[in-house]
């Protein structure tokens, strides 16, 4: 191979198995999405386990239902 060739009209491929640059950047914006997505829940049912007794009553909820929810995995819906 000539060390003259232009290259630039080369597809992006895959060296040694690892993902091409803009399938990197695809991935890790599907990861940050993922991660935005899992924070919300992750966030409430740390706060619905701070809630005390009276308060659960107030919105209805039950000592039963919190520690079901919160026992959940933050990917868990």
């Amino acid at each position: 191979m000539d060390s003259s060739e232009d290259h630039s009209s080369m597809p992006d491929v895959s060296v040694a198995g690892f993902p091409a640059p803009a399938e990197r950047r695809g991935l890790s914006a599907r990861l940050a999405r993922a991660l935005a997505h899992w924070r919300g829940p992750s966030r409430s049912r740390r706060l619905l386990a701070e809630f005390d007794e009276h308060v659960l009553r107030d919105i209805g909820i039950n000592p039963a239902q919190v520690w079901r929810e919160t026992g959940k995995w933050f990917w868990q819906p």
